[in-house]
């Protein structure tokens, strides 16, 4: 099918919500088609109740949110722990190298381009407001195509597998990675358009790990007009106690955190959960089943949970790792990075991450030909008698 697909900055009216332990406004509703975003009032946009289990604070008030940003600053500079502030400025200085290490690139080839014109005018050397221009022109280049290719990756899965539908109400999981940045812009857009009417409220788990910068998401949801719930449990310590020495933490981690936000889901009355996963993602989990538990499995896009009240989405399902990456840099997202699984090494998936890589520099396209593979499956060539019934007689 065809999707005619608008670009639109989201608008979206301010929630105000109290901060206080249980709160009751009305429903969350963000009526996509009946409105443009900057003829929308308060009175369109309603917030179901939030759940008293677990939230502790809602900054979602303007004012609210910069004090909370004040305190959050506070609190992370007096903190002992410093390993996220240490981390943080430690991710947006290795952006900034990219970014400038590309700029020179860029300008050393445009550079060229400009002597060898002088050259043939019998000038001396190119200038460099052109070269600005130029370098300004080809990132401008650069960001519209990036957001072209994960837009077309986001509506082809929407496409096949009928993740976002009109009425749905999804609570997206906002961790403050570049993958789940990404992810909320991508319903954005899709919400900007008149194609679905859907809601969304982001929400994040702090789950107390030493130095977290509470304030950054609170700042960031507020100013893009988002709503959004912060949830408190200190699972941090459950993970750090019950994680043998030298095992990883992703797997107790991950369960944790999805427990405690599928039943936040729950609570607010939605029907999905939107989860940041991409292409690499997937296609590691499935080497690693595939080595490590001996069995073909891996991430869907799609799929019901145990108890069938939720669906849990991934969006970026067919979004390729180095295009959200290159993305956030466009964006600069104020990335939060993970000290607890980020902090590990020697993990198996990276090691299948540096695998994957080394045979697409060596094989080019292999992800996407092992990607295909996961959408052609012929079981009566494999050996698994509960899904083929085999002539056995």
């Amino acid at each position: 099918g065809l999707f005619l697909c608008f670009i639109s900055d989201v608008n979206m009216s301010k929630v105000n919500m109290s901060k206080v332990t249980k709160i009751k406004v009305n429903n969350l509703k963000v009526t996509a088609r009946e409105l443009p975003f900057d003829q929308r009032d308060n009175s369109q946009l309603k917030v179901s109740q939030i759940p008293e289990f677990e939230i502790q604070r809602n900054l979602s008030v303007p004012q609210q949110a910069q004090k909370g940003s004040k305190d959050g600053k506070n609190i992370h500079h007096n903190s002992h722990h410093n390993s996220y502030h240490n981390t943080d400025h430690m991710v947006h200085h290795e952006i900034q190298n990219q970014t400038q290490e590309k700029n020179q690139l860029i300008r050393h080839k445009i550079s060229s381009k400009h002597s060898d014109k002088n050259r043939e005018k019998g000038n001396g050397k190119a200038g460099g407001k052109d070269i600005d221009k130029d370098i300004n022109k080809d990132n401008g280049k650069e960001k519209e195509n990036v957001t072209r290719r994960i837009r077309k990756s986001v509506w082809k899965a929407n496409q096949e597998f009928n993740l976002v539908q009109e009425g749905d109400k999804i609570l997206v999981c906002l961790s403050g990675g570049k993958d789940s940045y990404t992810m909320l812009e991508m319903l954005l857009h899709m919400q900007s358009t008149p194609l679905l009417n859907f809601e969304i409220i982001a929400v994040n788990l702090d789950q107390k790990q030493p130095g977290f910068p509470a304030h950054i998401l609170p700042k960031y949801l507020e100013n893009k007009g988002v709503p959004y719930s912060i949830l408190e449990k200190d699972t941090y310590s459950v993970v750090v106690d019950k994680t043998p020495q030298g095992k990883t933490m992703c797997s107790l981690c991950s369960r944790l955190r999805r427990g405690t936000l599928y039943q936040a889901a729950k609570e607010m009355g939605c029907n999905k959960v939107a989860l940041g996963h991409h292409r690499e993602d997937i296609l590691e989990t499935f080497f690693l089943n595939l080595y490590f538990s001996g069995k073909l499995e891996t991430m869907p896009p799609i799929y019901e949970t145990d108890d069938k009240q939720l669906l849990v989405i991934r969006p970026l399902a067919f979004t390729k790792e180095q295009d959200i990456s290159t993305y956030a840099q466009f964006m600069d997202f104020p990335i939060i990075p993970c000290t607890l699984c980020g902090s590990q090494e020697g993990m198996q998936r990276q090691t299948l991450k540096k695998m994957m890589n080394d045979w697409e520099e060596q094989f080019p396209n292999r992800k996407e030909v092992v990607f295909n593979a996961l959408k052609n499956i012929s079981p009566s060539h494999l050996l698994d008698k509960d899904l083929f019934n085999f002539p056995l007689s």
